[in-house]
């Protein structure tokens, strides 16, 4: 059985900082100089097309402007191209949402998405109602620290997860790890 989640709006917020010490204060995509060794190409701006995908049906409700970079190669080889990057679309039975952004030398971005999620994300089980985030990881990427905190209703009993909280209060629970691999945190609630 399936049951409808509520009619909120649920928020993800993505840090970012370029701990990069570069050798151009500028954020040019490509190489300039064709002398550029890699050190200095590979310490400079973070260039990122972001995507989030959620379950098909969601619906995007607030999101951080995304405009096009001047210093990109769409911008270099092209001015007239549409100034906003954010997208939202459908891709493998999930909406999608997504943008180019960059981070220069030493910057920091914070980016804070909100959304509705579609009915059937809780599953029922007899008295219980199931909910499962599949968290992935990009390829080649780094590890990096993850910090997931889902709110539930404080009626609601959280039953004894796989993946051990950092922190639990009624109506809150919250997940610290480092990113190494894709995984799947799986979330068994009691309604009272």
């Amino acid at each position: 059985d399936e049951v409808g989640w509520f009619d909120e709006s649920y928020e993800l917020a993505l840090d970012y900082e370029n701990r990069s010490e570069g050798f151009s204060p500028e954020c040019i995509q490509g190489l300039r100089d064709p002398t550029s060794t890699y050190e200095e190409v590979s310490h400079g701006c973070y260039w990122d097309y972001l995507r989030i995908y959620l379950p098909i049906g969601a619906i995007p409700i607030a999101w951080p402007s995304m405009p096009l970079p001047p210093g990109s190669l769409y911008a270099q080889g092209d001015p007239s191209h549409n100034s906003e990057t954010f997208k939202v679309f459908a891709e493998a039975n999930r909406t999608v949402m997504g943008g180019l952004f960059v981070v220069p030398q030493g910057g920091k971005k914070s980016l804070v998405f909100a959304y509705q999620l579609p009915g059937g994300i809780l599953k029922k089980d007899g008295k219980n109602l199931m909910y499962s985030l599949a968290v992935q990881k990009q390829p080649g990427a780094l590890d990096h620290p993850l910090r997931i905190s889902v709110s539930f209703p404080q009626a609601w009993e959280l039953q004894e997860p796989a993946t051990t909280p950092s922190f639990s209060q009624p109506g809150l629970v919250e997940f610290q790890t480092t990113l190494t691999r894709d995984f799947v945190l799986d979330l068994v609630f009691t309604p009272s």
